[in-house]
């Protein structure tokens, strides 16, 4: 699995290794080097401007596609419904989830 960090988390909060530390406690991470970049949701940029957003978010799904990864992780539901919208829309066998859905399924 991957994650995608959200930009307010990790670049307004500072917090980056604590989501990574749950997720490695769970299953086999695999960090994506755009992790840390905007996905295109950007709040409300993904409804105003769905073009720009697309092309900010094709690249990382390329990156995640090329992974090979069953599960990519986000924090954010912005990033969330941008992951889920970007993988729907390519028919892709990766699964967009929020990382409290996935620790929930991991306890059980």
């Amino acid at each position: 699995m991957a994650l995608q960090d959200s930009c307010h988390l990790r670049n307004g909060l500072g917090v980056g290794r604590e989501p990574r530390a749950l997720l490695s406690t769970v299953a086999e991470y695999v960090e994506l080097p755009s992790a840390g970049r905007c996905c295109g949701a950007a709040g409300t940029y993904a409804l105003v401007r769905p073009r720009d957003s697309r092309r900010v978010l094709d690249p990382k799904l390329d990156q995640i596609e090329a992974a090979g990864v069953d599960y990519v992780v986000a924090v954010n539901a912005g990033c969330l419904r941008q992951r889920r919208q970007g993988l729907r829309r390519r028919k892709s066998k990766v699964r967009a989830v929020h990382i409290a859905d996935l620790l929930r399924l991991a306890a059980r």
